[in-house]
């Protein structure tokens, strides 16, 4: 894969035939790219200290052993004391949080990051590659040490739920009472710690999981109910909504190849 420069990466169509890809932008010293927005997530990950991302105002540091998350539709920008090399992962999917924040990555997801923009892979290999690395992006995403989850050992305990069963329907209510705390508590929390509603929460919970089954090959028919829609139509609008394609345009950007493609 060819290497990018930083200032071309807020116009470039990354994903426009795949949900998630790796491209790798080399920093000279003290370069600073122009603030940009695009519609999907960014994982930020350098092995090398010196390199940063201006976010607004802010100049916060990549860390050498983990990563920066910037959610989709944050003004950002890639900068850097010395020359270095930032692999920029791009991607959609349901974020439990939209907030700018730190990531740790484990050594798997160092090394698909790494195999996937290496020159050379053949396009096969890279796709079965692409969708490992998408699941274990997700997985780290929803974990409590990846820096993603609420501090309030409260909230905690209801986004688990909710992700773990989001098919259920649980009224606002019933959970506050079962984390004790008031109604009126657990909706100002999820607002100060989620940025957003727990309905909102719960959307995104069905989504990330209508992601892994789409991954998984069940029929696109088959999956609203299992994700707690009580229609189709209401599954489709929902899911364009937070990965701005169709289940069945990302079901067939993200299908596995055979596994055997990884030997070809």
């Amino acid at each position: 894969m060819t290497a990018q420069t930083g200032q071309n990466s807020g116009c470039e169509d990354v994903l426009d035939d795949s949900a998630i890809s790796v491209l790798p932008y080399p920093l000279q010293a003290r370069q600073l790219d122009q603030l940009h927005v695009h519609s999907y997530h960014q994982i930020a990950t350098c092995e090398q200290p010196g390199a940063t991302l201006l976010l607004d105002s802010q100049v916060v540091s990549i860390p050498p052993d983990g990563a920066l998350l910037v959610p989709s539709g944050n003004a950002h920008a890639l900068t850097s004391d010395a020359r270095c090399l930032v692999n920029c992962i791009y991607f959609k999917a349901a974020l439990p949080s939209p907030s700018i924040g730190s990531l740790f990555l484990n050594r798997l997801t160092k090394a698909l990051i790494q195999e996937v923009s290496r020159p050379g892979v053949k396009q096969r290999s890279r796709r079965l590659m692409e969708a490992c690395l998408y699941d274990q992006i997700g997985q780290l995403l929803w974990t409590s040490g990846s820096g993603m989850m609420p501090p309030s050992h409260s909230l905690r305990i209801i986004c688990k739920r909710i992700f773990d069963t989001p098919e259920e329907d649980v009224p606002v209510a019933t959970l506050a009472k079962d984390a004790g705390l008031s109604e009126r508590s657990l909706r100002r929390l999820a607002r100060d710690e989620l940025g957003c509603t727990i309905s909102r929460l719960r959307t995104r919970c069905r989504i990330y999981k209508a992601t892994q089954l789409l991954q998984a090959g069940t029929p696109v028919k088959l999956i609203a109910a299992d994700v707690g829609y009580q229609s189709d139509s209401a599954f489709f609008a929902a899911f364009r909504d937070l990965m701005g394609m169709s289940p069945a345009r990302f079901q067939q950007t993200v299908r596995l190849p055979v596994v055997s493609a990884i030997y070809d």
